[in-house]
């Protein structure tokens, strides 16, 4: 092919054959022969798309090229929304190889639930997929933290792939969607979270399904380079509302909260200090023991500066006191 100002010729001949053979490989991810791949052939998929992307490096404005630069989370994408995974021969050892590559793309924090969530609002096959992203979160190691006493808690990915936090990242992405194309202002734009935010859930879930979706929506999601201010305007109104009433954070689950007190460290305080409260006045029961080393572990996982408070905190207490706090786990 000749040279041209888009790249075109960057992607021609031999390129746009591996391409061909590449939508091939997804196709094939697609089907049931899906069910002929082992960890090997995944692998050998994944580093097929690798040579792809680096092909892509020169034509960076190429609409080919965009196409080779994203093959890696394409091949991936492929196999975890097939729906033949779930039925595969020897799917948890695909499961595992998902996982570990999964780490090796963009936002790898984000990017497995992302495609499956994408994947539940075009699909029927929403059990499925539920079941399948239930399966991938248990393959996560629970994590643990011991400032007096272990603290055993879920990882922040296998939060994400449980079926109600899915359930809230579609949600959330909707509301987002309609607060953008609704408000105009940074009143009425926070007119609407709050009400929103201090809505009775008329569910009976442990948490608050609105408190949830507003937190999600303003930390989780990505937000438009266009949507700056209103982003911020979610975020300042969320902060406000339980800064003045930091007990609504005990109405979050616990990955939310601990993201907000990790975004604005000024009212972790308040956190702390509800969640203390909270624990040592309910009578003694296991479930609610383990709900507060939830949230203790994941409010101080990979910061410092919070683990120092909590540690804090539980110095000042009688050791009775500090007993009746948290369960005690065993060490991972």
């Amino acid at each position: 092919m000749g040279s041209s100002a888009d790249g075109s010729r960057l992607v021609g001949g031999p390129v746009l054959g591996h391409l061909d053979m590449f939508q091939r490989i997804l196709d094939d991810a697609q089907s049931r022969k899906l069910h002929s791949w082992n960890s090997v052939a995944l692998h050998r998929a994944w580093e097929w798309a690798l040579y792809l992307q680096q092909q892509a490096q020169p034509a960076p404005t190429s609409t080919t090229a965009a196409q080779l630069r994203s093959a890696p989370r394409d091949v991936l994408t492929a196999v975890v929304t097939s729906p033949f995974l779930l039925t595969h021969p020897s799917r948890l050892e695909l499961l595992h190889g998902l996982c570990d590559l999964y780490q090796r793309v963009d936002d790898p924090s984000h990017a497995l639930a992302s495609d499956i969530i994408h994947w539940l609002e075009e699909q029927a096959t929403t059990d499925a997929l539920y079941d399948l992203a239930h399966v991938l979160g248990d393959a996560l190691p629970f994590l643990h933290v011991t400032p007096h006493q272990t603290l055993r808690y879920p990882a922040f990915d296998h939060w994400q792939l449980q079926r109600r936090t899915l359930q809230i990242a579609a949600l959330a992405n909707s509301f987002q969607q309609q607060l953008l194309a609704t408000t105009k202002s940074r009143d009425e734009c926070q007119a609407i979270v709050v009400a929103f935010f201090n809505t009775a859930s008329s569910t009976s879930d442990v948490y608050s399904l609105e408190k949830d979706i507003i937190v999600f929506a303003a930390l989780l999601l990505p937000w438009p380079s266009t949507a700056t201010a209103s982003h911020c305007h979610v975020v300042d109104a969320v902060a406000s509302l339980v800064t003045t009433h930091p007990v609504q954070l005990l109405d979050l689950s616990p990955w939310l909260a601990a993201r907000l007190c990790q975004h604005q460290p000024c009212i972790a305080q308040g956190y702390i200090a509800a969640l203390v409260a909270h624990a040592l006045a309910r009578t003694s029961k296991e479930a609610d023991a383990h709900e507060t080393s939830v949230r203790l572990g994941t409010l101080v996982h990979g910061h410092d500066q919070l683990l120092t408070a909590c540690e804090a905190s539980f110095a000042a207490l009688e050791p009775s006191l500090r007993h009746k706090l948290v369960s005690s786990s065993p060490a991972l």
